[in-house]
């Protein structure tokens, strides 16, 4: 389930909220030198002996240690201020590495497997995603309809890449499509199609979001029921 299926992100993302306070307790006790030293490490690490070597805990970044490693990342980003000023000369820097970690992308897909340039502890992609990190971290904005589109993403990734959906209908209709149309027809039925599955995810997830607060409702009345007597 962590890594051979397309639902790996599942159980590999709740047993990141399991640790996240461990991780979180590790980056308070360390000093800012140690937290940089030791996330490097970590980092250097995963692209070595997983990547690189294809080691069993993270051959492609589709495991809890990649998770944990951009956890990792993000919370050494924060230790550095001037990185969230939101300044253009930052937004500049990250822009500015992001293409060139996506050019680095391509380059090294021409040279080795696709599956292993683009692998998500691949060190281009790794580079690509502190950019983003860097470039979120200043774009100081607030939207309301941006949020409430956000909190949507989840379900479009149960929705699509559940076993059923995304194996009898939506890969082979992809594939169908790719054989038979145009780079920019395809192209432009794809975006179509990704518009179609938000939007369908979007009008089922207010109705989950409500079942799971049901749920959690009545087990956190239960609990405290018990406890209480």
């Amino acid at each position: 389930m962590l890594t051979h299926t397309d639902l790996w992100y599942v159980p590999a993302y709740f047993a990141l909220m399991l640790l996240s306070p461990f991780l979180n307790a590790g980056f308070s006790a360390m000093s800012r030198k140690s937290a940089v030293g030791v996330t490097l490490l970590f980092i250097l690490f995963n692209i070595w002996a997983g990547w690189w070597w294809g080691g069993k805990f993270n051959p492609n970044g589709y495991t809890i240690a990649q998770l944990i490693m951009m956890y990792m990342t993000g919370r050494m980003l924060s230790l550095f201020p001037t990185l969230a000023t939101g300044c253009g000369r930052n937004l500049t820097m990250a822009s500015t590495g992001y293409v060139a970690a996506t050019a680095g992308i391509f380059v090294t897909s021409l040279y080795m497997p696709s599956l292993k340039a683009f692998a998500y502890n691949a060190p281009f992609v790794i580079c690509a995603s502190v950019a983003l990190f860097i470039t979120f971290m200043n774009l100081h904005m607030q939207s309301r309809a941006i949020n409430y589109i956000a909190r949507s993403a989840f379900a479009v990734y149960l929705l699509h890449k559940s076993p059923i959906i995304w194996t009898h209908l939506m890969k082979p209709t992809v594939y169908q499509w790719w054989q038979e149309h145009s780079l920019w027809e395809f192209s432009l039925m794809m975006t179509g199609l990704m518009i179609v599955v938000y939007i369908v995810a979007m009008l089922i997830d207010p109705l989950r979001r409500m079942l799971s607060d049901i749920f959690i409702s009545t087990v956190t009345k239960s609990f405290r029921h018990e406890h209480a007597e």
